[in-house]
């Protein structure tokens, strides 16, 4: 099994590419269904009432940075399949996987840098606001 040359402007710009190796192609669809499906659920999943905002925020964004990489990967799989000409090139995979990648590492910096902050600054808020009069209810 010889790969092809991943160096070469001709994989990546050829109009019509050859067919995915078939344990690829199983790889490549069931990544992508997987990735659909958590973002359907991802998505759904912050109607609950249970879950902190901030939680929340991340959820929303996972769900929707996996719901449109689900949707345009399913399209760009779907031109392969087909063979559509131009439109199942190869470079079509590299934008949609380096914004991915993009999207996941500004999540992750906010659900590991911004939220303890956020939370911090929320304990420490709260805890001077507890001994501050408050107004009297009717």
């Amino acid at each position: 099994m010889t790969l092809p040359p991943l160096l070469t402007l001709s994989f990546w710009f050829n109009p019509n590419p050859p067919a995915f190796i078939s344990v690829i192609n199983i790889v490549i669809i069931a990544f992508i269904a997987a990735s659909f499906v958590s973002g359907i659920v991802a998505y759904a999943l912050p109607r609950l009432k249970s879950m902190d905002k901030l939680d929340r925020q991340i959820v929303q964004r996972l769900g929707f940075v996996w719901l449109t990489f689900g949707i345009t990967g399913l399209m760009l799989y779907a031109f392969a399949y087909e063979r559509v000409a131009y439109l199942s090139m190869r470079i079509f995979w590299l934008p949609l996987l380096i914004w991915v990648i993009w999207k996941n590492w500004q999540i992750y910096q906010f659900a590991f840098k911004t939220v303890p902050e956020v939370r911090k600054a929320r304990a420490e808020r709260d805890q001077y606001e507890k001994w501050l009069p408050k107004k009297k209810k009717k």
